[in-house]
């Protein structure tokens, strides 16, 4: 018998599309964590943990010549 109800937990802070366009402005500016957690209203760790979730969906996905 299930205690907590399914679908719980935090919602994310940023949604998808954000988190991929997050992503997406680090590599194509190599800015700092810090600026693009103040540009998308997160923490800088939250910045970081996006784009370490990303990068390798993101490497699967599209030609190597457009990441790095």
């Amino acid at each position: 018998m299930r205690i907590i109800a399914g679908g719980g937990g935090r919602k994310p802070k940023l949604s998808l599309k954000e988190q991929i366009i997050l992503t997406l402005v680090y590599l194509r500016h190599l800015t700092t964590f810090e600026l693009l957690g103040i540009q998308f209203g997160v923490s800088e760790s939250t910045a970081n943990d996006t784009f370490n979730y990303w990068l390798p969906i993101l490497r699967e996905l599209l030609p190597s010549s457009l990441i790095e």
